[in-house]
């Protein structure tokens, strides 16, 4: 387990399966994903010094070619089909150099085992999971072990604290105005949402989600609009308990009343970041992680851009410590502004190479290649370029601020 964690926080094994995994997801499917992600992974553990030598895309293209050959990639026996000469620039490498990355991958490991064929997948995955259970039983008393547990198997941990977990009542009428409101929340029309959340709120004041949707009034001002937000998170904390809000526990923010809660702070946050009051707009983000440390409302990307626009750069790394693992976009490519302010180029460029692999539309925006749209309200898929346009949005001011740094990206990025 201890080399799991490793792993995790390795930034040349997170570099290379970051590569993997854009190839085999846009170009193979998840059977070729599942097995090269094994296998560099058991490259790692070897502690294979070359690993940390040459181009990280030469040794994706090595170790995912090492796997087709196993199955067959190349020839007409495959499914998935896919020239040679084609797979190679799927890398951006020369065929030469593929393969002998994969003639070294394959020095290392005994790719004639019985785990590296397709066919087998569904039995090395029953294997691993209760491989991976087991070592997280045996260090159930570890904290970094009951984390870990966490991520895997909720119920496991529930159970831990079960005895610990705070009761929390929320009244019969709360209870139905909230059936009410979620009536709004399927409303595409802004006024009819409107009439259905002040019917919830005439069943009861403290219904959040009621005062989440006034408060996207256009009409409104800003402070009009945090009055409304502060209005709920109030009753809120009254159903709650004040003083508990920051002892919830996993189970406890599966209900209703805790996600409304911390939605509507997050909805205060970003007022609060608008109104130019920048230190409460970071406490209010920072209360959040304090209370969901998972982040499900995924608000730990915000709250990095906000520290270091705001040049709390050690408070951003402790962030980015927490996180490490994250493939979330707006930790990799802050990531890259912290190393550039610290002068740590050579680093920088490596992590600018592992946050392009996971989305390598966001450097066209840095370096102005593309503009933002007009209206950003309107981008609400998840394509890798709605998912860039959204974070340069709310992170230009950081690259914009920091002299240098789009010099750097346009350079770094011919050798990408």
């Amino acid at each position: 387990m201890q080399q799991t964690i490793e792993l995790a926080s390795n930034e040349r094994y997170l570099e290379i399966v970051s590569i993997i995994k854009e190839v085999c997801e846009d170009n193979l499917n998840k059977d070729y994903l599942f097995l090269a992600e094994n296998l560099c992974k058991e490259l790692f553990k070897a502690q294979i010094d070359a690993l940390n030598k040459g181009k990280a895309n030469s040794w994706a293209c090595g170790i995912v070619h090492a796997i087709g050959l196993q199955n067959n990639l190349f020839s007409n026996k495959s499914n998935v089909r896919i020239k040679a000469q084609d797979f190679y620039k799927l890398f951006n490498v020369s065929s030469s150099t593929g393969l002998s990355k994969s003639k070294e991958v394959r020095s290392h490991v005994d790719m004639e085992e019985d785990k590296w064929l397709i066919g087998n997948i569904n039995e090395d995955i029953d294997k691993s999971t209760s491989e991976e259970v087991m070592d997280n039983n045996e260090a159930i008393d570890d904290e970094v072990a009951v984390e870990t547990i966490e991520t895997i198997d909720d119920k496991v941990v529930n159970e831990v604290k079960e005895e610990n977990n705070l009761v929390i009542e929320v009244d019969e009428d709360l209870k139905e105005a909230n059936k009410i409101v979620k009536r709004a929340l399927k409303e595409k029309n802004y006024n009819k949402k409107v009439k259905i959340a002040k019917e919830a709120l005439r069943k009861s004041n403290k219904c959040a989600e009621a005062y989440i949707i006034l408060s996207n009034d256009k009409a409104l001002k800003n402070e009009d609009k945090i009055e409304l937000l502060n209005k709920a998170a109030s009753f809120t904390e009254e159903v709650i308990g004040k003083e508990n809000i920051t002892k919830l526990k996993s189970k406890d923010l599966n209900l209703d009343i805790v996600k409304a809660y911390i939605k509507v702070k997050y909805e205060v946050a970003k007022l609060l970041w608008s109104n130019n009051e920048r230190d409460k707009a970071i406490s209010e983000l920072k209360l959040i992680l304090k209370i969901d440390e998972k982040d499900e409302l995924v608000v730990r990307g915000t709250l990095l851009t906000w520290l270091i626009i705001e040049d709390r750069d050690e408070e951003a790394l402790e962030l980015i410590s927490k996180y490490s693992s994250d493939n979330l976009i707006d930790i990799r490519f802050s990531k890259v502004l912290l190393l550039f302010k610290s002068n740590n180029l050579q680093d920088a460029e490596r992590a600018l190479r592992i946050a392009n692999a996971y989305n390598e539309n966001v450097i066209n925006y840095i370096i102005k290649l593309n503009r933002l749209p007009k209206d950003i309200n309107e981008i609400k898929g998840n394509s890798k370029e709605e998912v860039a346009i959204r974070y340069y949005e709310k992170s230009k001011e950081a690259w914009d601020n920091i002299n240098g740094v789009v010099g750097f990206i346009k350079d770094s990025r011919s050798r990408l």
